[in-house]
């Protein structure tokens, strides 16, 4: 992957100890990537009360293999990323918003969108 965080822990047991403080992850910024080969282009969870924040992709070019998501999630952009998937070719965006694309070439995408 070029990007994975995964906030909705798998199994109850990998919950914060501390319940009262739920982690933030906002304002990472990914940029001068290529790469092949790769299993998924992002694969980004946020919390549904604390979604990931601004993350930045920027001059990236990949051939990836899966499928990407983009769950619980705002402000991500894309500019001048190129993915060329050759076996999944969609990404999965769920309870997100202010997504951007520009001069980004995404080859055959289908989009799901879930909005609560």
């Amino acid at each position: 992957q070029v990007l994975a965080i995964d906030l909705l822990y798998p199994a109850p047991t990998m919950l914060p100890t501390n319940q009262d403080k739920e982690p933030t992850v906002k304002n990472v910024s990914l940029s001068n990537i290529r790469g092949t080969d790769i299993k998924e282009f992002a694969y980004l969870r946020g919390l549904p009360n604390n979604p990931l924040q601004n993350i930045k992709f920027k001059n990236i070019h990949t051939q990836t293999k899966g499928m990407s998501e983009i769950i619980n999630s705002e402000d991500i952009s894309f500019e001048n990323v190129t993915t060329n998937n050759i076996k999944e070719k969609e990404i999965f965006i769920e309870n997100s918003r202010d997504i951007t694309f520009y001069k980004s070439k995404l080859c055959m995408i289908i989009f799901y969108c879930i909005i609560y």
